[in-house]
């Protein structure tokens, strides 16, 4: 049995919960459409709402795995809700070394954050919709979990990685930055969204789009490319060959 704590870090959109659920509903989905039926019976989900309910897995006993969802947040922000959950995973790092910690988007800023790296907005502005990512030499397997040399993901953020933790491997990148670190055997993190549909892709889009954050020109560019094909399942898989 591989057992996943999800620290859920925001709620999605009411038109995306209405179909899909929590964000924790929606990594499950991902995996059970990534995996064999039997591999996915063998897995088990925990979920902890860590912005209102500030909750927190309250023993480390049985659970392989770490998982800190994307926010509308930034990982660079002083949230009380932030500061907890940084001092959460400094704690997994340093004293369960037998628990691996796998961030997504916003999840990937924070766990970069509480090990010493450094966060901040990207000077090259917003990247929105599928974007290819360039896997580095050598890791193709750890990220892919196929031998290929690049990766393609939806993509929702303005924020990044700008330096990574010391201990840590920069394995994917493009021209917007940073978007894969690992530490061999305790980290796996990625800036993409494996997790998110083309629908919900563009669900975000439209919304940000009514909101101002994005110019109709950026939206109808962004749903554009959300609908380009992309690689939703690969990392799910690598994310379960790392985990075990």
């Amino acid at each position: 049995m591989v057992v996943i704590a999800i620290l859920e870090a925001d709620k999605p959109l009411p038109s995306v919960a209405a179909v899909h659920g929590s964000y924790g509903d929606i990594f499950q989905t991902m995996f059970r459409n990534a995996l064999t039926s039997r591999q996915f019976a063998d897995m088990q989900f925990r979920c902890f709402d860590v912005i209102d309910k500030m909750e927190f897995p309250a023993s480390m006993d049985g659970i392989d795995a770490i998982l800190v969802t994307g926010s509308r947040f930034s990982a660079y922000e002083n949230y009380p809700w932030l500061l907890k959950m940084i001092e959460f995973i400094q704690k997994v790092y340093k004293e369960y070394i037998h628990v691996k910690l796998i961030g997504i988007c916003f999840g990937h800023q924070a766990i970069a954050r509480a090990l010493g790296g450094t966060v901040g907005v990207n000077a090259a502005g917003w990247e929105i919709g599928v974007a290819t990512i360039n896997v580095e030499p050598g890791y193709e397997s750890i990220l892919c979990d196929t031998s290929r040399k690049t990766i393609a993901l939806q993509q929702m953020h303005r924020d990044v990685v700008i330096k990574p933790p010391a201990d840590a491997i920069i394995i994917a990148r493009n021209e917007k930055g940073i978007h894969g670190l690992l530490v061999p055997d305790r980290v796996l993190s990625l800036q993409g969204h494996p997790e998110f549909t083309k629908e919900i892709e563009i669900e975000i889009i439209d919304s940000r789009e009514k909101s101002g954050v994005f110019s109709s020109v950026a939206a109808s560019n962004g749903r554009m490319r959300a609908a380009l094909d992309y690689d939703r399942y690969d990392f799910a898989r690598a994310a379960i060959n790392f985990i075990k």
